[in-house]
């Protein structure tokens, strides 16, 4: 019975490795939609597995090699856990803050010194409020740890309400897809670098919020507008350094 535990614990660990895998190259990729439960329940089960594994083989009569064994797996998928929760708790969370009704892309653009501060929550996260431009230049530096997205629509009356949907695979065009009428957010990027002759490069990022049908209708990007008001803000018209 220990030995069935053993390769039943084993042969998990492995199987979340793979799954590890397949999830980063998916992160990468912006490609497929993934989801980490397969990868999460794969290493709850072998932990419990190799735990049960370790107790059976740690019975007299003794089996060192068991022993050794289980516990180095145990120790594997515990790993694995931690390593997949961890960013949850130190996560810094981003909220952006869209005008009410706006579709389109957003770009936010960081480290210029003339550009918008951005508001500091009490727990060390970071609100941007989008203005209706869709684009937003910012003094700060762009986050570089693990961070939390959230996306919020700003009424007039000044209360916001949350955008639930994220899209981050392609959206194909079906006639679900044009009747759906939920906003959402696509393709959010990861930072970027504008590179403009001879200004210094600027950070930035971007996504796109508004319905499928909006989407697939095609949508004007933001990207050259956003260089050139950052280049311009940093180092003037004439594309030399300020």
């Amino acid at each position: 019975m220990a030995l069935v535990l053993s390769i039943a614990a084993v042969l998990l660990l492995l199987v979340a490795i793979g799954y590890a895998c397949v999830v980063l190259l998916a992160l990468a990729a912006i490609a497929p939609e993934i989801t980490i439960w397969p990868l999460i329940a794969a290493l709850v089960l072998g932990f419990i597995t190799a735990t049960v594994a370790l107790v059976l083989a740690s019975r007299k009569p003794r089996r060192a090699s068991g022993v050794i064994v289980n516990a180095v797996v145990m120790t594997g998928h515990l790993a694995g856990l931690v390593l997949v929760f961890l960013p949850c708790f130190l996560a810094v969370e981003q909220r952006y803050v869209i005008p009410d009704g706006y579709m389109g892309e957003v770009v936010i653009v960081h480290g210029v010194a003339s550009g918008v501060a951005e508001q500091r929550m009490k727990s060390g996260g970071v609100s941007y409020v989008i203005p209706d431009t869709g684009l937003l230049i910012t003094r700060g530096e762009p986050a570089r740890t693990w961070i939390r997205d959230q996306y919020f629509y700003r009424r007039r009356d000044g209360s916001v309400s949350k955008i639930e949907a994220r899209w981050n695979t392609t959206i194909h065009d079906t006639l679900e897809n044009r009747a759906d009428p939920s906003h959402g957010i696509y393709l959010r990027t990861g930072i970027g670098v504008m590179n403009s002759p001879g200004c210094r490069p600027i950070e930035f990022h971007s996504f796109v919020v508004g319905t499928k049908s909006f989407i697939l209708a095609g949508y004007p990007s933001k990207a050259r507008e956003a260089m050139l008001e950052a280049a311009q803000q940093v180092c003037g018209r004439g594309g030399q350094r300020g």
